[in-house]
């Protein structure tokens, strides 16, 4: 009956030991998915908070306004724009950057004068980003 008992205290030993390790090795591997996860959390949310997609044309609508010797274009609403990306043209010619009017973002309300721009005259405001020249706004004066 000894003996009996000896093999059975090892044998739940041995268990108890087997047991161990597995939970270890289960918190372990617990562990790493949630480093994983909360890494593909994080990259998310820094994609999703950087200003928007690289990837294509910013979200933005514009109108103009004749003046007595020129336009004046503004930003009438959706996403500020890098100045430096907003090319402007006047039937098809470059006139210029919106950075040249002395902004680094053009936001809603912001406004940018194009003098000698004659009546009948298309004027265009196309975004130069990344993924190339997209036209956002087009109208003959």
């Amino acid at each position: 009956m000894a003996a009996s008992l000896g093999g059975l205290r090892t044998a739940a030993t041995s268990l108890a030991a087997v047991v161990g390790v597995a939970v270890v090795l289960l918190l372990v591997v617990a562990g790493i998915l949630l480093a994983i996860g909360t890494g593909i959390g994080l990259v998310g949310d820094f994609l999703a908070s950087s200003g928007g997609s690289t990837d294509g044309p910013p979200e933005a609508t514009f109108d103009l306004e004749r003046t007595d010797d020129g336009v004046v274009l503004t930003h009438a609403g959706g996403e500020p724009v890098p100045a430096e990306e907003l090319s402007l043209e006047v039937d098809g010619e470059p006139a210029g950057l919106w950075a040249d009017g002395g902004v680094e973002t053009v936001t809603e309300g912001e406004t940018i004068a194009l003098q000698d721009v004659e009546a009948g005259s298309l004027v265009t405001v196309r975004w130069i980003g990344e993924a190339g020249g997209v036209e956002l706004h087009a109208e003959t004066v």
